[in-house]
């Protein structure tokens, strides 16, 4: 879990850094309470995700220093590196535990890149962890075939959808991030590198080291699996792509992206 850590005029204090976000500001409603010159009402919104970190100014007054290898700069969102710290008046704010995260087991990176192969891989797959000990999980990838093999319009497509949304509870998300295939949101067109095209779906993306992330071979950028629409939400307002898991109840327009400069 990552951790916050403040340096300010009483001291150094530290404090987890829990999921979806946690706001910084002087209004006592924020989880991170700061006082003094230069702290805004609802300064800064910190997204953790995993061992990574993000940040976005929520509009303060003086805005947000960033300070990264001894220069400052001020910056409205990003994302956080080891070392970073971020200055709010008279306050340093920095998270610790960054990049940490269960390494992909080779075993389950051979595995997810053997899904790739279509769905009779995938029922191969439900089949094994059936004959594991793994019902939820194998129940969970049929239902998922069921709903990915269901045409646009069709009348079962709302009870396959029930069907899936019902065991997101039982299975891991971690889990889920394998063998779901979402769109990813939040791309702009981007002129194919190497005769790359975007994929424009999760599970055609390359795999990290992070079961959750992933890599578009197009733009080289990556796009993070978001469990609820609410996290999709933040991490689009700092400009990162998304993929949504696909059992989620959806409005149009629900994720937007904030333009790339």
């Amino acid at each position: 879990m990552l951790t916050l850590r403040i340096v300010g005029p009483g001291g150094v204090t530290e404090r987890a850094l829990a999921a979806p976000f946690v706001d910084v500001g002087r209004d006592e409603q924020c989880p991170v309470v700061l006082t003094g010159h230069g702290v805004s009402r609802r300064h800064l919104r910190l997204i953790p995700r995993g061992g990574i970190a993000f940040f976005r100014d929520l509009d303060s007054s003086l805005g947000v220093l960033l300070v990264r290898q001894g220069e400052a700069r001020q910056v409205a969102l990003g994302r956080l590196e080891p070392g970073d710290a971020l200055r709010v008046g008279a306050f340093s704010l920095s998270v610790e535990g960054l990049g940490g995260h269960a390494p992909l087991l080779a075993e389950d990176r051979a595995r997810l890149e053997a899904l790739r192969a279509g769905d009779e891989a995938r029922e191969v797959f439900a089949d094994w962890l059936e004959a594991a000990g793994r019902p939820q999980e194998a129940a969970y990838v049929r239902a998922e075939l069921a709903l990915h093999r269901c045409a646009p319009g069709s009348p079962d497509l709302r009870a396959r959808l029930n069907a899936l949304r019902a065991l997101t509870r039982q299975v891991p998300m971690a889990f889920r991030a394998g063998v779901s295939r979402p769109r990813v949101e939040g791309c702009e067109p981007v002129e194919a590198r190497a005769g790359s095209a975007c994929p424009t779906r999760w599970d055609a993306l390359d795999l990290t080291d992070d079961v959750g992330v992933r890599r578009c071979p197009a733009c080289m950028q990556d796009v993070f699996f978001c469990d609820t629409v609410d996290e999709a939400q933040e991490l689009g307002a700092c400009r990162q792509r998304v993929a949504v898991e696909v059992s989620r109840p959806r409005r149009p327009g629900d994720v937007r992206s904030l333009p790339r400069r």
